[in-house]
């Protein structure tokens, strides 16, 4: 798609320049480089759109009515990046954001680099931790928090929706029956995240069936990494997240239980003072995030 934009950059550019070796100057091209992309763009589309000569170059009429069709789209296109650029380098600034320690490191360190490129002028403080932080202040612009709905009284922006799944390692399954319905897990060991607003508890649904389930067992912690851990060693069942379950079950270290009992999903929050809301760096990244996020 990239070579075909190019090409009819470069016939825009041709026919207000009156030659091929114009249009390569004007798009940044070679002659040679300029009429290799207009000669495979009239391949592909199975008709002649100039004529070639020593001193001058006409469109044919094919070629005069497509370009009276595409000239349009082009200008369109080139305005929106420059737009865009332009909106891209206008925020300047530090940006400070506190986000979850497993889903920063596996789900936003890999975007960081590009919403830097993106917005050069920006200067990005990411904090990682667990912490049940739900205001923003003086060291921090937005939050980022995981939960079934927003915390506190920010403003809040769903960012992806995360699904969640009961995971345990078949080691553990070998010494114990995998559970089939909530009551079974009575006789498991739990690995508990510690920050539930639930509590001691899991919630699960089927249908129009809810079931909560008071849990206990060897672990409790505040953060997913370990949790993870601890059940792919096989010391008992946890809900995890996708983005760390999905790695270790497709290595076999852990598998899906009780799958016909689905676990409430939750969801990616970006939350920030009314203030902060307006800020264009703030804006900025949550706009990335939510152009790079997928539910999962």
């Amino acid at each position: 798609m990239k070579g075909k934009l190019d090409a009819l950059r470069v016939l825009v550019a041709a026919v207000e320049g009156g030659s091929l070796a114009a249009g390569g100057r004007a798009t940044g091209l070679t002659r040679d480089q300029a009429s290799k992309l207009v000669a495979q763009l009239e391949a592909d589309l199975g008709t002649r759109l100039i004529e070639r000569s020593t001193r001058s170059l006409s469109l044919t009429p094919g070629g005069a009515a497509y370009l009276d069709g595409v000239r349009g789209a082009v200008a369109a296109l080139d305005e929106a990046e420059r737009s865009l650029r332009a909106r891209a380098t206008a925020v300047r600034g530090p940006l400070r954001v506190n986000a979850p320690l497993a889903f920063g490191m596996l789900k936003l360190a890999p975007l960081v680099p590009d919403f830097l490129r993106l917005h050069p002028g920006i200067s990005l403080d990411l904090k990682l931790d667990d912490s049940l932080l739900d205001q923003v202040g003086p060291d921090c612009d937005l939050l980022l928090r995981i939960a079934a709905r927003p915390l506190g009284e920010l403003a809040a922006t769903r960012i992806c929706t995360v699904l969640r799944s009961l995971c345990a390692a078949p080691a553990y399954l070998a010494d114990a029956a995998p559970p089939t319905r909530p009551a079974d897990l009575a006789s498991h060991a739990c690995l508990h995240y510690g920050n539930l607003a639930s509590g001691a508890q899991w919630v699960f649904q089927k249908g129009r069936t809810t079931a909560h389930v008071p849990i206990r067992g060897p672990l409790a912690s505040n953060n997913g990494f370990v949790l993870a851990t601890a059940a792919a060693a096989g010391h008992g069942l946890a809900i995890l997240p996708g983005f760390l379950a999905d790695p270790l079950v497709a290595e076999g270290r852990l598998v899906r239980v009780m799958t016909d009992w689905a676990v409430p999903a939750i969801h990616v929050f970006a939350m920030a003072s009314p203030v902060h809301q307006r800020d264009g760096r703030v804006g900025a990244l949550q706009r990335f995030l939510l152009e790079r996020l997928r539910p999962e």
